[in-house]
């Protein structure tokens, strides 16, 4: 005897797993072809981990980023590099908010902030 709703269930969650393993698929495509081309794949990870993140928490991460370069520079590491904030070397805290962030763009100079909205917020940016 076959549980007819049970065999739905079954069946979705198949073709969802199958979907999954084609995304993942096409993922590493492209991955692998802006390998070939000279791009680090490990940052384009870590640049579309901050695309997806929320505009507040995307914006904390890029500060903390931000932090650490003024860190590098202070040990001699990047002796070029001059902060657009200053950061209390104790606490981290930031003393004044760059202008690209207090607009909320992710460092883009007249950039449109819906650029990089989570895939879940695109859909109420483009309304």
């Amino acid at each position: 005897m076959m549980n007819a709703k049970l065999h739905d269930i079954c069946t979705r969650i198949a073709r969802l797993e199958a979907d999954r393993k084609a995304i993942a698929d096409e993922i590493s495509e492209i991955k692998k072809a802006a390998k070939e081309d000279g791009y680090d794949t490990a940052l384009i990870g870590k640049t579309v981990r901050l695309i997806n993140m929320k505009p507040g928490k995307r914006q904390a991460a890029l500060e903390q980023h931000e932090l650490f370069d003024t860190y590098l520079a202070a040990a001699g590491l990047l002796p070029e590099f001059e902060p657009t904030s200053q950061h209390d070397p104790v606490t981290g805290e930031v003393n004044e908010t760059p202008a690209s962030f207090a607009h909320g763009d992710a460092g883009q100079e007249g950039g449109d902030s819906s650029q990089f909205a989570p895939p879940s917020e695109l859909s109420e940016v483009a309304a």
